[in-house]
């Protein structure tokens, strides 16, 4: 007596086996579970792997690894703070990532995000424009909603960009900052600055403190992290090339001579990072880049892995 399944399917062909869209997510945490359940919703992956504990082995063969495991952070804690704690982390897993999974992507999550996207770049042995950082992608969609709020303008309308660090000293590029190719800044060339009468510099001091605010309020940030990573992960695995701010290696850029990772806007597509934005910044912005960029080398030329 033949099964219901072979009365009603006739097979043609052996289907590969291999998947073609595999994702595994590192950390089952609230940000791991939230990257997993926006993931599952946008319908990016054939296959997705949780990978938590010590068995590495689920997440043979994927195209790209988010890794989102990692001490909490605390209330009160900087992300720079926790940096000694997550190295010792990411030390214990991605030998084993990289092994199962030898021609992956990583993107991380976990913070502090630029100086982690940096060693786990010195563990995995993987070229720079396949290891990201999920950088300032979350800043700047906040600093685009913000924006849009002040000017009752739907955010995706409005254009700016927030890049460096992701944390306290991040760069909100004000000369950039434009509706329909009206660049704020002509209309008012002290927009950003101390002396702003419409105080617009608050919307960056906002974009900063609301994962702290976040954190007092419910203890950790999820929700909005899973969707910045799920709009990360499209442009990757549908080699969309969008342009993003994600932290990638600058050494050699904008006057920067040490192996740092922070963000600048980067095409992103089926091999990582495949481009860099040349931006013309202004003196201002340049000198603050610069600052974002000892504050990271101030903390990772100390440590130890």
């Amino acid at each position: 007596m033949s099964t219901v399944k072979e009365q009603l399917i006739e097979n043609l062909i052996e289907e590969d086996k291999v998947s073609q869209s595999k994702i595994t997510i590192v950390g089952t945490g609230a940000v791991g579970m939230a990257c997993a359940i926006c993931i599952l919703l946008k319908e990016l992956a054939d296959e997705l792997a949780l990978a938590a504990g010590r068995d590495y082995s689920v997440s043979a063969n994927s195209k790209l690894v988010i890794v989102t495991a990692g001490a909490r952070q605390q209330e009160g804690e900087s992300r720079l703070d926790l940096v000694q704690r997550n190295v010792n982390i990411m030390k214990s897993i991605i030998p084993a990532i990289v092994q199962n999974s030898p021609d992956c992507k990583m993107l991380i999550v976990s913070n502090p995000v630029d100086i982690l996207t940096y060693v786990v770049w010195k563990i995995s042995g993987l070229p720079a424009t396949r290891v990201i950082g999920s950088g300032c992608n979350l800043d700047s969609a906040r600093f685009r909603y913000l924006i849009g709020e002040k000017l009752g303008v739907h955010p995706t309308s409005c254009h700016g960009w927030i890049i460096g660090e992701h944390g306290d000293s991040s760069v909100p590029l004000w000369s950039g900052v434009n509706v329909a190719g009206v660049a704020l800044k002509t209309l008012d060339p002290k927009l950003g600055t101390d002396s702003d009468k419409d105080q617009w510099k608050n919307i960056h001091k906002q974009v900063v403190g609301s994962a702290y605010e976040i954190i007092k309020l419910k203890g950790y940030t999820s929700w909005a992290v899973g969707l910045s990573v799920t709009d990360l992960v499209r442009s990757i695995l549908k080699n969309l090339r969008r342009v993003h701010p994600v932290s990638t290696m600058v050494k050699g850029l904008y006057g920067i001579k040490e192996e740092i990772f922070l963000s600048i806007p980067c095409v992103l597509g089926q091999n990582g990072v495949s481009d860099v934005v040349k931006v013309n910044f202004n003196s201002e912005e340049e000198a603050l880049l610069k600052t974002s960029a000892n504050t990271l080398w101030d903390v990772q030329k100390d440590l130890i892995f």
